[in-house]
């Protein structure tokens, strides 16, 4: 949803709107031939990379060795961001806050 509305212009309608209970302003500009056909041209060009890299792959297992190593690194990455996000500022951000709540606490006895 997010990706069509900031690549196409696109706007969808509110997660868990039941089918025929659209909001009529949710279909304001959704219907704009322009975003419609830049939307679908971007999805056939998504789709037809997809088939033709599977279809590399099943021709030579370089190319799929080096699909494979490319999905390893990316989830890596995101695992590290991830890793560093809730673990090291989340985590540091409320022991802080505990030792700030301590000291303020011996404070006042």
């Amino acid at each position: 949803d997010a990706v069509a509305a900031a690549t196409c212009g696109v706007r969808a309608p509110p997660r868990g709107t039941a089918i025929g209970t659209t909001p009529p302003h949710s279909l304001d500009d959704a219907a704009a031939a322009a975003a419609v056909l830049k939307y679908l041209v971007i999805h056939a060009m998504a789709c037809h990379l997809s088939f033709v890299s599977s279809a590399l792959c099943m021709i030579s297992i370089e190319i799929h060795l080096g699909f494979a190593l490319a999905g390893l690194l990316f989830s890596l990455y995101l695992g590290s961001v991830w890793y560093d996000k809730m673990l090291t500022r989340n985590v540091t951000t409320k022991v802080r806050r505990h030792i700030d709540a301590s000291a303020a606490a011996a404070k006042r006895e």
